[in-house]
């Protein structure tokens, strides 16, 4: 028989560990004069910014340019834990074609 075991260590099922949340994705909508700034290993500062009454993730370079937004899988928790504070950074893995691989990582 299965079933969902109730855990009573006090931690929600749906609360992330924003120490330990990382995410591998493309930006979303890059900018090109942004990213022909970039190579790889360049780390971007991750912000969470407000558009049309919904949480966005912006990636950001070090002269403050947008370089992108971050979704797909995990952009709710990531948008959790920077709603609480917890800072986060992204560093370029590869540019091809217009388009950015970051890896989203937690602190600054």
């Amino acid at each position: 028989m299965s079933g969902s075991g109730g855990g009573g260590n006090g931690h929600k099922q749906d609360q992330p560990d924003c120490s330990t949340l990382t995410l591998t994705t493309h930006l979303n909508s890059p900018k090109p004069a942004a990213l022909e700034t970039l190579k790889k290993g360049n780390k971007l500062a991750i912000e969470l910014q407000t558009h049309g009454g919904k949480p966005i993730v912006v990636a950001k370079t070090a002269q403050g340019q947008v370089a992108g937004s971050i979704t797909g899988a995990g952009l709710a928790q990531l948008i959790g834990c920077l709603q609480q504070g917890f800072p986060f950074h992204a560093v370029v893995i590869s540019i091809a074609g217009g388009g950015c691989e970051v890896s989203v990582q937690p602190g600054r």
